[in-house]
Order: structure tokens, then C-alpha cells, then sequence
């Protein structure tokens, strides 16, 4: 039982590198007001999960900002409209529109 909690910290810190992000990314802005994006090209809804929860929620959290930020980038988007978010006992979810702002 003791190594119960090492595995799970060894399986977050794993989980979380596979989360790379690369400098479009980083530029994508989260907004949730529909006024952010008015003139802005909409590309399409994004979704993500994480599954990580519980003691690991706040690195859930961020796996799931990178997940949207990183899709929103790879649909060549600025900016994510940020639609609905949910986090509950076994997963974090959210979904947004992405926008192309100049």
C-alpha cells in the first residue's frame, strides 16, 4: 500500500510529459466572453479531457488548458472561446469554439 502513492505521482509526472507545447500554443488566449472574439473567424469547436483528478487535479487542470490551447493552435486558431467546463470524480472536460483573430 505504501507504493500506491509513489506510482500515482510517478504516473502523473509521466501523463504530464506527454502535454508538449510548443510557441503557437502558448500565443492562443482562453476568453469566455463572446465580445473577445466578435470579428474574429470561427474554426470549429474543440474538446478536451483529462483524466486526472483527485490529488492530481490541479495538474489535470493544467493538461487540460494545454490540450485546448494546443488544438486551437493546430487548427491555426488565436484565440478559444471557452463554451462549458466540467470537472467531476473521474475527469476534467471542456469544449470551445476556436477563433482566427488579426
Amino acid at each position: 500500500m505504501k507504493r500506491l502513492p509513489t506510482m500515482i505521482a510517478a504516473t502523473a509526472g509521466l501523463l504530464a510529459g506527454c502535454v508538449s507545447s510548443s510557441d503557437r500554443d502558448v500565443s492562443v488566449k482562453i476568453v469566455r466572453e463572446q465580445a473577445a472574439v466578435a470579428g474574429c473567424q470561427n474554426l470549429g469547436q474543440i474538446r478536451a479531457t483529462s483524466l486526472m483528478t483527485g490529488v492530481l487535479a490541479s495538474q489535470g487542470y493544467d493538461s487540460l488548458l494545454a490540450q485546448l490551447k494546443s488544438k486551437t493552435a493546430e487548427v491555426s486558431g488565436t484565440h478559444l472561446l471557452l463554451i462549458d467546463f466540467s470537472s467531476g470524480w473521474s475527469s476534467h472536460n471542456a469544449v470551445g469554439d476556436a477563433y482566427r483573430c488579426s
